[in-house]
């Protein structure tokens, strides 16, 4: 979890951002960063977390919504 402080964050406020990863093959790439991420549901094996993906194109920044199914690495450390 990141928390970006109101004077760098395109909100305009203090924010706080969840960096998500995805698997290819063996090697964990970055997927998506989200915005004010919270988790919504836990399921048998993982959780769902809602969040604000920000999209920039040109001078304009476009919000987006949205929903991940967060499952854990089997081999990564932890107790998958």
């Amino acid at each position: 979890m990141i928390e970006m402080d109101a004077r760098v964050s395109s909100f305009r406020r203090a924010t706080h951002m969840a960096q998500l990863i995805q698997m290819q093959g063996m090697v964990a790439i970055p997927a998506v960063v989200l915005a004010d991420p919270v988790m919504t549901h836990v399921v048998e094996h993982g959780f769902v977390l809602r969040g604000i993906q920000l999209h920039v194109e040109g001078d304009r920044v476009w919000e987006h919504e949205q929903v991940w199914l967060v499952t854990p690495v089997i081999g990564s450390g932890g107790r998958a």
